[in-house]
């Protein structure tokens, strides 16, 4: 199986370059996760959890995708040298076990100098000791976040599932399972299913009765479906949870422990059995039994 990013409960650190030094630091709260929950890693199938601490690199300081930053630290190799050199320094002196870059917001024409830099970060991170170096793609953009050329410079590469229904779309699930299967599959054909990663997302949206959606975690929906007096309640097609307030006017879809082993039941037919869980703080607690059923290859 080789290595693997950490535990579910390992404790997660966010690492981002400044806009305009791009000198990297430590974002606030992100010893907790509390700054940035995309993403907190999940167990594979051993048997033994390690007690690990993961960073994520990201080249953001907001929850908005900066990619300017990206082409301004690629377009000199002085400064692109100097940056990863200062991203290992930075991790090393944070006692970090396990890394993963996050570079979002990229188009096809940013792919050399993506792998450019994603090479020369890897090179000074693995020069500092770091045991495994993961690359975060979104699952469905295979035109700017091909899986071939990044996986010549990654160790593992985290798949992130595509949101099928978020902000600016009507309500509905946040993802649905043909469709994960569906690029996954695709991820794995291109480079082999042994060093992929299944980022799931664990939580869900709220939409107001105006349509505007926000972010929910499983511990708000439960709350307040129990304020509202209502259920929520499993939705026969998708296995998403679902519930509808028509007196305070909103209405969720959220996955839970049963969609979500649903999910990796398909993705370890397809030979996957790394996983992350993105917005694992307020998540639904079952989810690790998930994660702890039996491996049957």
């Amino acid at each position: 199986m080789g290595r693997t990013i950490p535990a579910l409960e390992t404790p997660v650190r966010w690492l981002a370059l400044d806009s305009v030094t791009f000198r990297p630091s430590w974002l606030a709260n992100a010893e907790s996760g509390a700054a940035r929950e995309r993403s907190l890693p999940s167990p594979t199938p051993r048997r033994t959890q390690e007690t690990q601490t993961v960073s994520i690199v990201t080249l953001s300081q907001s929850d908005a995708l900066q990619p300017e930053i990206f082409r301004a630290v690629t377009e000199n190799s002085t400064i692109l040298s100097a940056t990863a050199g200062l991203i290992a320094a930075k991790l090393d002196t944070g006692r970090t076990e396990s890394a993963i870059i996050d570079v979002g917001g990229l188009s096809a024409d940013d792919l050399p100098a993506l792998v450019t830099l994603l090479r020369s970060v890897s090179d000074s991170i693995r020069d500092h000791g770091i045991g495994t170096i993961a690359v975060a793609i979104p699952a469905a953009d295979t035109i700017a976040y091909p899986t071939r050329p990044i996986a010549r410079v990654a160790e593992l590469i985290v798949v992130q599932l595509q949101e099928e229904h978020r902000v600016g779309t009507p309500a509905g699930p946040v993802f649905t399972i043909d469709v994960a299967r569906r690029h996954l599959a695709m991820r794995a054909a291109d480079t082999g299913p042994g060093r992929l990663v299944a980022g799931i997302p664990a939580y869900g949206y709220l939409w107001s009765r105006s349509g505007i959606a926000r972010r929910i975690s499983y511990s708000e929906a439960a709350s307040l479906a129990a304020n509202a007096a209502v259920t929520l309640a499993r939705d026969p097609a998708s296995l998403a949870l679902h519930a509808r307030s028509e007196r305070d006017g909103w209405e969720i879809w959220l996955p839970d422990h049963r969609m979500i082993a649903a999910l990796i039941t398909q993705a370890r037919g397809l030979g996957i059995y790394r996983f992350a869980v993105y917005g694992a703080r307020g998540a639904d607690p079952a989810i690790i039994d998930a994660f702890r059923s039996p491996v049957r290859r």
